[in-house]
């Protein structure tokens, strides 16, 4: 079996091994999670189709028992019309995930439909600006029977979960729509230069997600900015610095770092990295990529006090990224410009 289609079979079984997992999704390796990241992005890249493939694994048996929080996530967009825009491209695609979160097993999975339109800005075409939009289902699921309530504190240090948690819980069942938006904007100053920035706004209607009768418990929109710089170095070399920003309620996060990348030969590079989500953790890096397939690992590296109650467990993480008759860097249509990082 040639090596592309093993790696294209391991990307398409992670993104269907969904399983039933919380919060926000997070992924430190969010360069390799499109649309999960903006839907702005949906069927932006060099190529006939897009499939991607992210897993997560935080805290294995430290925070939560046995329990670790793990997060899924699979996507696949293509561009549409290619032919009929002139200089214009568009997109649709589909992203499915799926969260755990500890030994509640608070869980979330997903299905969202997104659509992006992509606007030349010149004749040109080196510079373009996006918009898109993207909407879905989310149900979320907790398994109350594994919680413990105050109410059934039986006053000797210990819990009795046979006792009536005295809560009023209409479902252990969750099911809403819910919308997001993004933007981005992309420029190519040069053969050797090239840049992106991009907005997003997730839950732009705040659905609800109480679990109890009458409840109310909506969630709070979360705002995202991303962008980076791709820099050729030479004809072997490449430098790509960039960041990440996400706000939602009183939760701020920051993420700045870099790859490098060392082209072997026209289909295949290798890359180096680290990332930095500020007063969190420090994120080392190191991919490869052949013939459009592009395999991402990464482990978080606790530097907060959180790393005490963790036992220095931090989170591991892979990616793996497929384009179809992926184009080669320098052979890139500006048009079609995909952020790598």
């Amino acid at each position: 079996m040639p090596l592309r289609t093993c790696f294209v079979l391991v990307a398409l079984l992670i993104a269907s091994s969904l399983q039933v997992g919380a919060q926000d999704i997070h992924f430190s390796q969010y360069f390799a999670s499109p649309l999960t990241l903006n839907p702005a992005m949906t069927g932006n890249f060099g190529g006939d189709f897009r499939i991607a493939a992210n897993y997560r694994n935080q805290w294995f048996g430290q925070v939560s028992n046995n329990s670790p929080f793990e997060t899924y996530s699979g996507s696949f967009d293509i561009s549409v019309l290619p032919d009929r825009l002139n200089n214009d491209q568009a997109g649709v695609g589909l992203m499915v995930y799926s969260d755990k979160a500890g030994d509640g097993n608070l869980s979330t999975q997903s299905a969202m439909a997104s659509a992006a339109y992509h606007k030349s800005l010149d004749n040109r075409n080196k510079y373009q600006l996006s918009v898109g939009i993207q909407g879905g289902i989310v149900q979320k699921r907790i398994d109350f029977s594994k919680l413990k309530f105050e109410e059934q504190y039986n006053g000797d240090g210990g819990f009795n979960t046979a006792l009536d948690n005295k809560e009023q819980v209409e479902s252990n069942t969750l099911l809403y729509p819910d919308f997001n938006i993004g933007l981005q904007g992309q420029a190519m100053f040069s053969e050797n230069v090239n840049a992106h920035v991009g907005f997003g706004h997730f839950h732009m209607f705040r659905p609800n997600e109480s679990f109890l009768k009458n409840g109310e418990n909506k969630v709070e929109p979360r705002t995202v900015a991303h962008g980076g710089v791709n820099v050729a170095i030479g004809e072997y070399f490449g430098l790509s610095p960039g960041f990440l920003y996400m706000h939602q309620a009183n939760a701020n996060e920051l993420t700045v770092g870099s790859a490098f990348r060392y082209m072997i030969n026209r289909s295949t590079s290798a890359y180096l990295g680290a990332w930095h989500r500020l007063q969190d953790a420090v994120i080392p890096y190191a991919g490869f990529e052949i013939e459009g397939v592009r395999v991402g690992v990464s482990y978080d590296i606790t530097v907060s006090r959180l790393a005490t109650a963790a036992n220095h467990v931090g989170g591991f993480e892979i990616s793996a990224v497929y384009i179809h008759n992926a184009q080669p860097p320098q052979e890139l249509n500006p048009t079609r410009y995909c952020p790598r990082f």
